[in-house]
Parts: structure tokens; C-alpha cells; sequence
């Protein structure tokens, strides 16, 4: 649903609405055009799942459960936002979902994702938004005890204050030195990048250890391809007037 004050500025002349619809690609661009802004409230996402439909006569289709969890980011420039989508496959033979290749005489496996997920947000922004997808990685995580210092008064009781927790997860990211921290320090000054000052989960696009998705070859053949594929639409206000300063 659109923003009351947004709608607002759509009756008035001031504003448009608009929707973008992405497919396959792992990277989307929406532009932003000169002297305006834009607000995304809303968007939808199917995620890539190259198990729906699998027949037992394809061969062996282990699932790969990198695709279970499914990140999609927006960046603008200056600010980032991460979503993640979780997965929950199903099985027409209940007895085969969960093993480590479930193959089975005359079976029909049928993976399929959950239905699109819908999501609710507010992401302003007055230049072009990057929009783009990764998948969990496959580096081996490692958890490094922490033990958490007081933020304040209250958090010796309601927290884990001078306790050791898992504060530190090493190739959560990607790579053998990122790590995601929430209790230590922003992830920029763990993982070397600079130009992302927050604590927050997310996997970073590449090929090496698996947060990227697969190539096309696996996707199947004819329609499968497609219907595997992730798919994302959003919609948005361009507002066709200069942002204000607290949006820039």
C-alpha cells in the first residue's frame, strides 16, 4: 500500500508511481533520474532455486543447501540494506525430503521454495539504487567466543554482559578473513570494507565459496530454466523535485 503522504504528493502532481520487475540477473540497476528521488515501500521476491520440479530420471540433484537462505540488497551509495529470505522446501514423498540425495524408483521428488515473499520497507534514495541477490556461502563458519562488556546499567541483567557468547563468525561473508561481529565492532573495520559502517548479516557476492548463484547449465532445460530462476519486482514513488537533506 501506498504511503498516505506519498499518495498525497501523487494527487498533487508532484510525485509518479512506479514499479520495476527483475529476472535472472544477479545484479538490477533502478535509475534515478536528475533533481529527484525515489522511495521503495514495497517489493517481492522468488528466490532461485534450481531443485523445484526435479524428476528422479535428471540424476542426482542433492540439495544444496546454500539456497535455503537468500540475501536481497539495495545499495544507494551511502546506505545499505540487507533482507533475507529463508527457504522451506517440500516434498511430494515426505520420506525424501532431508536426505543427502534423495533418489528414489519412479518418484516424483519436486522440490519447491516457498511461495514469493513479500516485504514491507521504506528506502529512499536520490541517486541509482543497486538491487542485487547472493545465497549463503559454503565456507566452513567458525564461532569465536566473546565475552560482553556492559553498554549500560540495565544490561547485567537483561543481557549477556560478562558473559562469553558467540560474538565473532569467521567465512560467514565469503571469504577466510571476513567475519560478521554484531558484538565486537562494525563489520567494516573487521572485514575491510570501508565504505559500509554497520554491524549487520549478510553475504558479499563472489564465486569462490558459493554466495553467488549457480551458472545457467544447471538450471535445466526450456521453461525450468526460467521457472528456477529468482525473480523481484518493486514498487516505488519517484517524487519529481530535489530530495530533502535529511534523504541525501
Amino acid at each position: 500500500m501506498i504511503p498516505n503522504y506519498l499518495e498525497q504528493l501523487i494527487h498533487q502532481g508532484r510525485a509518479e508511481f512506479k514499479s520495476y520487475s527483475g529476472f535472472a540477473a544477479e545484479n538490477h540497476i533502478i535509475k534515478v533520474p536528475e533533481s529527484t528521488y525515489i522511495i521503495i515501500y514495497e517489493y517481492w521476491y522468488k528466490p532461485q532455486f534450481q531443485n523445484d520440479g526435479y524428476l528422479d530420471t535428471e540424476g542426482a540433484y542433492d540439495l544444496d543447501f546454500s539456497n535455503l537462505v537468500q540475501y536481497v540488497h539495495f545499495f544507494t551509495g551511502n546506505k545499505y540494506h540487507p533482507f533475507f529470505h529463508r527457504i522451506s522446501p517440500i516434498s511430494s514423498n515426505a520420506t525424501l525430503l532431508g536426505t543427502l540425495s534423495p533418489i528414489s524408483a519412479a518418484a516424483n521428488v519436486n522440490f519447491i521454495s516457498v511461495q514469493t515473499d513479500y516485504r514491507k520497507c521504506y528506502i529512499g534514495s536520490s541517486r541509482d539504487i543497486s538491487v542485487y541477490f547472493t545465497r549463503l556461502t559454503k565456507a566452513t563458519t567458525t564461532y569465536t567466543p566473546v565475552t560482553v562488556g556492559p553498554i549500560n546499567s540495565y544490561q547485567t541483567t537483561l543481557g549477556y554482559a560478562g558473559e562469553a557468547i558467540a560474538g565473532r563468525i569467521a567465512r560467514f561473508n565469503r571469504a577466510s578473513l571476513t567475519h560478521y561481529g554484531p558484538l565486537q565492532q562494525p563489520y567494516s573495520e573487521i572485514g575491510g570494507l570501508t565504505s559500509i559502517d554497520f554491524n549487520q548479516a549478510f553475504t558479499i557476492p563472489g564465486t569462490t565459496n558459493g554466495s553467488i548463484h549457480p551458472p545457467e547449465s544447471v538450471y535445466g532445460a526450456e521453461a525450468q530454466k526460467s521457472m528456477r530462476q529468482l525473480f523481484f519486482h518493486c514498487n516505488y514513488i519517484q517524487v519529481n523535485e530535489p530530495a530533502p537533506k535529511t534523504l541525501i
